[in-house]
């Protein structure tokens, strides 16, 4: 019976790690996708020096991103730029981050895939904390949805359930992130 169960064990644990790369995998090409659209918008109309304003910070935090992880991860940083406008006009790179790794070592291969996935983790929870500063109500109403949906993932099912809460939570950034949103405030007349 313990084979039994430690089998369906496996087994869901299987789905539940397929589902969430598919949906990951999804994600990311649909990001990269509207990225480099976006990217093309801004370059068309404001030529290179739009992309390089709009490139600023976020990619300082892509690259540091990467070189907390290499340093997490005991990997040696043999050449970093942060951030390059000028030298960008030329070869499209606005910053990288060169590093190497003992590959006798197990802890610092697996390194590779957390330098690699830095940004996601590092960008993503930047956003929270600025939008937990910058506007608290706002990031309470997202907290609640979020534990609510959080509530919900041990009785999920399908990949379609996953998606579902996944929309929902952003559904719910972009509403409470709306600066026209209906609110309270009685209007002057």
């Amino acid at each position: 019976m313990d084979k039994l169960l430690i089998l369906d064990q496996l087994k869901i644990s299987f789905f539940y790690t397929l589902q969430i790369l598919l949906i990951l995998f999804f994600f990311g090409v649909l990001f990269s996708y509207i990225e480099k659209k976006n990217s093309a918008s801004i370059y068309r109309v404001f030529g290179m020096n739009g992309l390089i304003f709009t490139g600023f910070i976020g990619t300082i935090v892509h690259e540091f991103s990467h070189m907390v992880f290499c340093t997490i991860f005991r990997h040696e940083i043999t050449e970093f730029a942060l951030f390059r406008p000028y030298k960008s006009r030329y070869d499209g790179i606005m910053g990288y981050v060169n590093h190497s790794c003992n590959k006798n070592s197990i802890y610092q291969r697996v390194g590779n895939f957390f330098i690699g996935i830095a940004p996601i983790i590092f960008g993503t929870g930047l956003l929270i904390l600025c939008m937990w500063i910058l506007v608290p109500s706002a990031f309470d109403d997202v907290s609640a949805v979020f534990s609510k949906n959080m509530q919900y993932m041990s009785h999920i099912h399908s990949i379609k359930e996953s998606i579902n809460i996944y929309i929902s939570i952003v559904a719910a950034i972009i509403m409470n992130m709306n600066q026209f949103k209906q609110t309270n405030v009685v209007g002057y007349i």
